[in-house]
């Protein structure tokens, strides 16, 4: 914060619309992974970025399975600034909206 109240540039802080669109966007993201689940439709597709996997911290990996050696995969991570991934999205929610 700044003397003024204000947030520095460097904050993680949102606006309040960037919050909100943050919000619906992981309810939704919620709601599509617990109708996925309940489908049945369970993947192994952990994701990794250029140094890391979360699969080394895992409890369930005697579970999962995963093995990058068979046809397991990782998901690919890029990097991304802040506002591509509030444009991402935003553009998921109006596409969303709009199917509503």
């Amino acid at each position: 914060m700044k003397k003024n109240d204000d947030f520095s540039q460097r904050s993680a802080a949102l606006e309040v619309d960037e919050f909100k669109e943050l919000v619906e966007y992981v309810k939704c993201k919620m709601i599509n992974s617990a109708e996925e689940i309940m489908n049945g439709d369970i993947k192994i597709e952990p994701f990794k970025d250029e140094q890391r996997s979360p699969c080394q911290y895992c409890d369930y990996k005697t579970i999962c399975l995963f093995d990058s050696k068979f046809r397991n995969e990782y998901r690919k991570i890029s990097k991304l600034t802040d506002s591509e991934v509030l444009e991402i999205m935003r553009l998921e929610n109006s596409k969303r909206q709009g199917a509503d």
